[in-house]
């Protein structure tokens, strides 16, 4: 039968050091040689990974760095390349994950239509709004496809502005200047129309024909 043969001895003095578990048997098998899942030691003392997007090599051989530095290292090595970690970091990391989707949350809950910065949020919301009175009026599919460019359209040549734009709980509630009746919809001007240029009319258009997510929305909502 083989024995385990100590290939490392510093490695046991980091694994003395942590106050995790999990972290203390990592570093107490790699001194013997034995690597986490996904890695490997090599002949000549480095800890290796080839899996694609995670690969990594580490010297674990005889240097002079810090028992601490050395686990420091190896700790932020296979957790960021690997996503190895123990039951705790992975509870802490989801907390941290969780309060930051909570302030975003919360963030967007209170937001006014100014307070959005993200083209694509801005996207989603009008997307959505659009959607709501599809259903809630049962607007016909060719009917839904030109109220949101329209809608689209007269946010860059300003006839649709914050003003226009009624906004609660994170998602648009109403839109003053867009009116639906009879399975129809119209749109009245909120604003003096700014003059338009040729290079703003092309972008309109862009952004009319060019949106790739919407034809697969539609079509989601409208089987």
């Amino acid at each position: 039968m083989k024995k385990n043969i100590l290939r490392f001895p510093i490695l046991l003095e980091v694994s003395l050091r942590q106050k995790n578990t999990f972290w203390s048997d990592v570093f107490k098998n790699l001194a013997y040689g034995k690597a986490p899942y996904g890695s490997y030691v090599t002949a000549s003392s480095f800890i290796v990974s080839k899996n694609k997007g995670h690969e990594f090599t580490y010297f674990l051989g005889e240097q002079k760095k810090p028992a601490d530095d050395i686990g420091a290292d190896l700790i932020d090595i296979l957790t960021k390349k690997m996503n190895f970690m123990s039951i705790t970091d992975r509870l802490v990391k989801l907390e941290k994950f969780r309060k930051i989707k909570d302030k975003l949350k919360n963030k967007l809950w209170k937001s006014n239509w100014c307070d959005i910065r993200r083209k694509k949020s801005k996207d989603q919301l009008i997307e959505m709004y659009v959607l709501t009175l599809k259903d809630k009026n049962k607007i016909s599919f060719s009917n839904v496809k030109t109220l949101l460019s329209a809608i689209i359209i007269g946010l860059i040549f300003k006839q649709i502005d914050s003003d226009n734009i009624q906004m609660k709980e994170g998602k648009i509630v109403d839109i003053s200047n867009i009116k639906v009746k009879n399975k129809a919809w119209t749109m009245t001007r909120g604003n003096q129309k700014s003059k338009e240029t040729k290079s703003q009319i092309a972008a309109a258009a862009s952004a009319s024909r060019n949106r790739k997510s919407l034809h697969q929305l539609w079509l989601k909502h409208t089987q």
